[in-house]
């Protein structure tokens, strides 16, 4: 029995806005699953349909074989969920806010010190456990909602962009702490649109672009829908006869062969445009299936 099965699952709206398109995918036990896509792709419809939050139009959502419809309060039990906007509360301190939260969930108060000060352990968090919330940076605060979810032993975790707002060695600090959980086999599926997250982390990759599911596998397997293992960024929007660009809002992107860069880089050159040569990427797993960026920046 997969641990979550999203089956032909629609969302639409009271405006008719369609924000699901039949999203249907499977995880096993014990998996973490990035699911990928632009701001207002679906991502967090489809987290509050199977976290119990909000009823999908059609379709069906199983959490270990627990309809989210028909059984919301059994489903309850064994998830546990960061909100996307979600903070704890600003009068406590992270010891109290953590340890609250395992109490409620059934915890002795032994089982509950002893799981907040591992999970601050994993997270480093343990210097700020007896600051008030309230004195602590958005980034720290972020992390406390991060160790409640972990410290609850849930079975199935569902973590709605967990690290805005961290920094870099915040970031991995986190990512340190899933790996190690997950490895206990707590299954995971997270939205992100870092895409060096969803490479360090994801065993499962689901891509969702204005609500339907464009890709679902692993990260090699994303990766090779790219085809070929370098592309050439130029500045500017360019063509090229003999090769096919992927013309973005600044940019336009070659995707080449490693003998075949240096003449896309002479060739743009001499046009009076600037153009850098890297090594391909997962995001450039989405540009080639959607023809865009997980978000409006330069790559």
């Amino acid at each position: 029995m997969p641990a979550v099965e999203s089956k032909d699952v629609w969302k639409v709206y009271g405006n008719g806005v369609e924000a699901l398109r039949g999203v249907s995918f499977s995880v096993g036990r014990g998996m973490l699953v990035a699911l990928l896509g632009r701001n207002g792709a679906g991502k967090t419809t489809w987290v509050r349909i199977a976290s119990t939050q909000l009823l999908p139009s059609r379709g069906t959502v199983e959490v270990m074989g627990l309809d989210v419809v028909s059984s919301p309060w059994s489903v309850r039990e064994v998830i546990s969920m960061i909100p996307q906007e979600g903070f704890p509360n600003d009068l406590l301190t992270p010891y109290e806010f953590v340890s609250s939260y395992l109490l409620i969930r059934g915890y002795s108060r032994s089982e509950a010190k002893e799981r907040t000060h591992e999970v601050f352990r994993a997270l480093e968090l343990e210097e700020c456990a007896n600051v008030v919330i309230s004195n602590l940076s958005g980034g720290m605060k972020r992390r406390v909602m991060v160790a409640a979810v972990l410290a609850s032993g849930s079975e199935v975790m569902f973590l709605d962009e967990p690290t805005t707002g961290l920094d870099p060695l915040a970031r991995r600090s986190v990512w340190r702490a899933l790996k190690a959980f997950k490895r206990e086999g707590v299954t995971m599926l997270l939205t992100t649109h870092y895409m060096d997250e969803a490479e360090s982390l994801a065993d499962l990759i689901v891509m969702i672009h204005r609500g339907r599911i464009v890709f679902v596998g692993s990260v090699e397997e994303a990766k090779r829908v790219v085809g070929r293992p370098l592309k050439v960024e130029v500045y500017g929007g360019v063509e090229l006869g003999g090769y096919e660009g992927v013309k973005l809002k600044d940019m336009t992107i070659f995707y080449v062969d490693e003998g075949e860069a240096e003449e896309v880089v002479r060739r743009v050159v001499v046009k009076g445009l600037e153009a850098t040569v890297k090594p391909t990427s997962l995001e450039d797993s989405f540009i080639r299936l959607t023809g865009e960026v997980i978000e409006e920046r330069s790559l």
